[in-house]
């Protein structure tokens, strides 16, 4: 099955979450959907369905995330092949012997600066085509250039801290559920943490609200007013 093109490829593996067969991002058997809807919209109308019966899934979040990464992959192959870099990429692999491999090899872990143009060369190009997938080594090196391009046009950063949201547990989580839990209830905290576990996409959903309130409340970054530290002329956030 094609999981670019097929409208079937949800629906088949998937026949308990698409019993009747229609459901996918791509609309019915024969791909007819009134409006166009892309796999990330699929997928975060999938995940807040009001039912959890894809967030609660014990693979589909997981199995929907992999084809977001492959097809984030394959946007950053495409763009490298469109400029020509396959047809130079390859001539420079044939012209590479198994010292110069074996030296760049000790030169990479060594965390020295590679000193063969051509490896070097390549290298870049492949964290260029790493950097459009999410937790990929080459997405923290453009993280980081963004970064340095930061401190270089504003200066070193006044505040660095780290936030970490108490979501495990947390009856706002629960709630999100829709569950009617108390903390006076007998078993609360175990039956909280349970229902946390079993929700991984509204505890997501969660860390992103309280993140998303907390610089616009205490920072103001979202606007121009004056937040707890003054007017914030810039921020940069990363999540791990």
């Amino acid at each position: 099955l094609d999981s670019f093109n097929d409208p079937a490829y949800f629906t088949g593996a998937f026949p308990t979450l698409f019993p009747y067969g229609i459901g996918g991002h791509l609309g019915d058997i024969h791909g007819n959907r009134p409006q166009k809807v892309s796999l990330q919209e699929f997928a975060k109308y999938a995940m807040l369905h009001h039912s959890h019966l894809f967030s609660q899934h014990h693979n589909f979040m997981f199995y929907l995330y992999d084809l977001i990464l492959i097809r984030q992959a394959c946007l950053g192959n495409y763009l490298q092949v469109k400029k020509g870099y396959w047809a130079t990429a390859t001539a420079d692999l044939a012209t590479l012997t198994g010292d110069e491999l074996h030296a760049a090899a000790a030169q990479f872990q060594s965390k020295t600066k590679i000193s063969n143009p051509v490896i070097h060369t390549l290298i870049n190009n492949m964290r260029i085509i790493s950097s459009f997938n999410p937790e990929s080594y080459g997405e923290k090196i453009r993280l980081r250039n963004l970064i340095f391009g930061k401190i270089g046009r504003l200066g070193i950063p006044l505040i660095w801290f780290t936030l970490n949201p108490h979501d495990i547990g947390n009856i706002f989580v629960v709630k999100l559920a829709g569950e009617d839990v108390t903390l006076d209830d007998t078993g609360a905290r175990s039956r909280l943490l349970k229902l946390t576990l079993k929700n991984p996409s509204l505890v997501a959903q969660y860390f992103h609200t309280i993140i998303i309130a907390f610089f616009d409340c205490f920072f103001k970054c979202l606007s121009r007013e004056a937040g707890i530290f003054g007017t914030i002329s810039s921020y940069f956030g990363v999540v791990e």
